[in-house]
């Protein structure tokens, strides 16, 4: 088969000078956008003086579309029954309706899963490789972005599985690049603690004064570099420039008397049974949470993984048998499907799960006007299906939640026809400062996504 042209790009921040499009801010994460300037390109909004973190939330076998799907556009919206569990977070979601994955077309000689799901993430197809599995011929967006932001944190990405029967390519959605799968099977609390927090001190002073002067370093070698760039800049580009420049300066006093305001170590956890996904996603999610807020990773992946004989009894769901796989693709399809109830109820449960992990990651406050590590994330949820009864592949479920500290424009639908999930994925690199043309196969890919960006 065909190798698919991998994306590209490299570590954006200070190469050779100034970069034109953005700056690194060492151990804070943030991205300091330049002002719109007539002689250089268009730049987004300053996204302020925290990380950016990226959450990927995936659950199996889709939704009920007519029930999922949000009435009205734009600002004037209504979730729907089964979007209601997120209700409190309204003015932090971006629903997105009508993306489909044409991608997955590609992938030929697999069952219903595996092509769907192997290029979600990544926009590429599958192909036999040393694994002996059909793994993707191309990284995923989690792993793009979190190489992109170079070697910062402790755990390049935190990549989990909330559910107990792990195996094959079930519970793996990631991939580094060609044929390299990015296992999810951390499903254990206790050991995801001990491997995130042992050792970890939150009162350790020192280490908070080298992360600030870290910090206060790289804002000056900003500073520095202002002067060269300025020279070639016209009267008022110059005029922005040194607003922007006065803005640096600010911040830097900001650094110094900062600290990891968000950061605490969590309460060791308990061991948790697999079967028992409610408290084990509400355990897993909330050590994610923490590790983002400590500064430990910006990355993190949680695999739902309820897909094979999964009771949800704790919904008050009835699958006979507890064969939840069964029942979801047993159906004559969306219309007049049998087990619908308990299809809605389980859907439900899943953005329930969802509403939780955004209510564990907003309790953790860390900004002067209370901005939370929900509000300096973007949290992506998504699923390989869209009626999960059929295999379906178009009107995906995609839903983003928090505002990536002011880079993406909450609160409202929108509403896309013909458009493949390929350009999602383009636009999270461009919420994250890279300007790649494409992602995954160029020919699935038109262009970023009009109205999520601010």
């Amino acid at each position: 088969m065909k190798r698919s042209t991998p994306v590209g790009g490299r570590v954006g921040g200070l190469v050779g000078g100034l970069d034109r499009r953005r700056f690194l801010l060492g151990a804070g994460g943030a991205v300091l956008a330049l002002p719109l300037l007539e002689s250089a390109r268009p730049a987004r909004a300053a996204p302020g003086d925290y990380p950016q973190r990226l959450v990927i939330f995936y659950h199996d076998a889709g939704t009920l579309v007519d029930e999922w799907r949000p009435s009205g556009v734009g600002s004037s919206f209504e979730l729907s029954p089964i979007l209601s569990p997120l209700e409190p977070f309204k003015d932090k979601l971006v629903v997105l309706s009508g993306l489909k994955n044409d991608v997955r077309e590609l992938c030929t000689g697999s069952n219903g899963h595996v092509g769907p799901k192997t290029t979600l993430l990544t926009a590429a197809p599958f192909f036999g490789g040393q694994t002996g599995q059909a793994w993707a011929d191309g990284p995923s967006i989690d792993q793009v972005i979190a190489d992109r932001m170079g070697p910062v944190t402790a755990k390049k990405t935190v990549d989990v599985w909330a559910g107990s029967n792990y195996g094959g390519y079930e519970g793996v959605i990631s991939f580094s690049g060609p044929d390299a799968p990015v296992s999810s099977a951390t499903n254990d609390p206790v050991a995801l603690f001990q491997d995130l927090f042992a050792g970890f001190d939150d009162t350790d002073t020192e280490a908070q004064e080298k992360l600030r002067a870290r910090q206060v370093a790289i804002l000056d070698a900003v500073q520095d570099n202002f002067g060269s760039y300025r020279k070639g800049l016209s009267g008022a580009d110059r005029i922005r420039l040194d607003a922007h420049a006065a803005y640096v300066a600010e911040l830097e006093e900001r650094v110094k008397n900062a600290g990891l305001v968000g950061c605490t170590v969590p309460p060791e956890p308990g061991p948790v049974d697999g079967a028992a996904h409610d408290l084990m996603l509400d355990a897993l999610g909330g050590l994610v949470a923490y590790s983002l807020a400590c500064d430990i990773t910006r990355v993190s992946t949680l695999y739902v993984g309820t897909q094979q004989n999964s009771q949800f009894d704790w919904t008050g769901a009835s699958i006979p048998g507890g064969d939840w796989h069964g029942m979801v693709h047993g159906g004559p399809g969306e219309d007049g499907s049998q087990d619908r109830e308990t299809r809605r109820t389980v859907f439900r449960w899943h953005m329930d799960a969802l509403a939780r992990l955004l209510q564990q990651m907003d309790d953790l406050k860390e900004g002067p006007d209370g901005e939370s590590v929900l509000d300096h994330s973007l949290v992506v949820a998504l699923s390989e299906f869209g009626n999960g009864a059929a295999h379906a592949t178009n009107e995906l479920p995609v839903v983003l939640a928090g505002g990536l500290s002011g880079a993406v424009k909450t609160g409202q639908h929108l509403v896309f026809q013909d458009r493949n999930h390929s350009d999602l994925l383009l636009t999270l690199l461009r919420l994250f400062g890279h300007d790649d043309p494409t992602f995954g196969v160029p020919d699935f890919c038109s262009g970023p996504l009009a109205g999520v960006g601010a």
